[in-house]
């Protein structure tokens, strides 16, 4: 059989390679310094690219352009260099206008402190604050070797407050649901505040209904937790566990012995949201977040409700905080106590029509 021939300019490919797992060589060089916007010690700084004498004598122009060719061959692209070329402009502007000097050399940390200040007064996005930051600090601190930024921290994207349900929107959802098993899946998740993961794991043997207790294994199946059941899903619980074995899983899927998977467990909760009316993006974690807020609101011990959820660090559990508002925010007074000692800190107060409401 005669081999076509490869058009010329085309690289012959091995046998049996696929184009899509073949490694390609980087067009250029790794930058030396790591992430551009975080301050490199002067221990690990590479030697300076750009002398002490070019700073103090060349002007912005010159300075620009020799700066221009260092970023080039550390692989930075035209757009990135087209915003570092602004932000060089904004501070020449601001060192002009305040009488601090005309060269790049007359640059100190006090006037880039006051640069910065002014971007503050313009309430310029974080992320436009990084980027005068980050130029600052590649072009003068980690080309020519000065401490101009030198202890300036660099703003993080602020951290959004999701969306959290209060107990009467989540009995909505419970009368909204449209079969025993929804009402048993959203009330599991907002009554002891599981994991999509934990709920779909699920099995009999975990359901202590004698007790009112549930086992959770943590994740890895090294340990595991238990946590007391909401007065409401025992007849539930009951209703479901007829003809079921301790193996069998709590909301069983299509496949004979498998439970559900994530992605119908979040449409069971999307669907009864959307049933009762809510305007809020609710989810399954919307649910367990609802969850450790209202344990929150109803004073319950932090260290228990770390336990509770399953947190490794105390601190994960303490930015629950943030969404009590100023005048509910109290010291979260740690004691180690026994954190089953009581049931459910809450019971829904509107449950789905034939079923037996809470205390």
């Amino acid at each position: 059989m005669i081999e076509a021939a490869q058009p010329r300019g085309v690289p012959r490919r091995r046998q049996g390679t696929s184009r899509r797992f073949c490694c390609r060589m980087p067009s250029q060089p790794r930058s030396p310094w790591g992430r551009f916007q975080e301050p490199c010690p002067p221990a690990l700084r590479p030697r300076p690219r750009l002398g002490p004498a070019l700073l103090g004598s060349a002007d912005w122009p010159g300075f620009w352009s020799a700066a221009t060719h260092q970023l080039r061959s550390v692989g930075l692209q035209t757009r990135t260099l087209r915003l570092y070329r602004q932000v060089l402009r904004n501070f020449r502007d601001f060192l002009i206008r305040h009488a601090r000097g005309t060269r790049p050399g007359c640059a100190t940390p006090q006037a880039a402190r006051e640069f910065l200040y002014t971007l503050t007064d313009r309430r310029l996005s974080w992320s436009r604050t990084v980027t005068h930051i980050t130029a600052l600090r590649t072009v003068f601190d980690k080309l020519a070797d000065t401490a101009l930024t030198e202890g300036f921290r660099t703003p993080r994207r602020p951290r959004r407050l999701y969306d959290v349900l209060s107990p009467e929107e989540v009995g909505r959802m419970v009368k909204a649901a449209g079969s025993t098993r929804d009402r048993l899946a959203v009330l599991l998740f907002y009554g002891c505040g599981l994991k999509t993961s934990e709920l779909c794991a699920l099995r009999w043997k975990d359901v202590d209904m004698a007790g009112g207790r549930l086992t959770v294994p943590f994740a890895g199946g090294t340990r595991e937790r238990e946590l007391p059941l909401p007065r409401n899903t025992l007849v539930l619980l009951q209703a479901e566990a007829c003809m079921r074995h301790g193996t069998d899983p709590v909301f069983p899927g299509l496949a004979a012995g498998q439970p559900i998977c994530a992605r119908t467990a979040e449409r069971i909760v999307s669907r009864a949201a959307r049933k009762a009316g809510l305007a809020k993006e609710v989810c399954c974690t919307t649910l367990r977040r609802s969850y450790a807020v209202q344990c929150l609101r109803d004073h319950m011990d932090v260290c228990r409700l770390q336990q509770n959820l399953g947190h490794k660090y105390l601190q994960t559990t303490m930015d629950y905080y943030r969404y009590l508002l100023p005048r509910d925010v109290r010291s979260p007074a740690i004691h180690f106590t026994d954190p089953l000692a009581s049931a459910s800190p809450f019971v829904l107060p509107v449950l789905g029509a034939g079923q037996p409401s809470g205390p």
